[in-house]
């Protein structure tokens, strides 16, 4: 099998954690989440972008705080409801922040006609 993406492609160093996290080994899905990290965190999981709303976002792909705190929805948060994680300071993992986009993707197909990448604008 080819490689996903190319060696000097942004990113690409998070590649084998996404496919743990459960993202699909589909080269147009792959592309797509590494530009996404590339635009949302320059790689880095650290990021925390305190000035979106919510108290912000997170990590790679940088998942705003909506996923992980009560609403009026969610008693818990979303990602907690859902088992991904106990707090919103675990999107600073890389697996974990990549795991949550896996359920938010995939919770996206389902709730936006097909387009997993709704919450990042794509």
């Amino acid at each position: 099998m080819p490689p996903l993406v190319g060696p000097d492609t942004p990113c690409q160093e998070w590649v084998p954690t996404a496919l743990g996290a459960g993202w699909p080994a589909d080269r147009d899905i792959i592309e797509t989440l590494v530009s996404i990290m590339w635009r949302e965190s320059r790689c880095d999981p650290t990021v925390h972008n305190a000035d979106d709303p919510n108290s912000g976002s997170y990590g790679l792909v940088q998942i705003n705080t909506f996923w992980c705190e009560p609403n009026q929805w969610t008693t818990n948060g979303w990602l907690q409801d859902n088992g991904i994680l106990d707090d919103c300071l675990e999107l600073a993992d890389p697996a974990t922040n990549l795991r949550a986009a896996w359920a938010i993707y995939t919770y996206s197909m389902d709730k936006n006609h097909g387009n997993g990448w709704h919450p990042w604008r794509q």
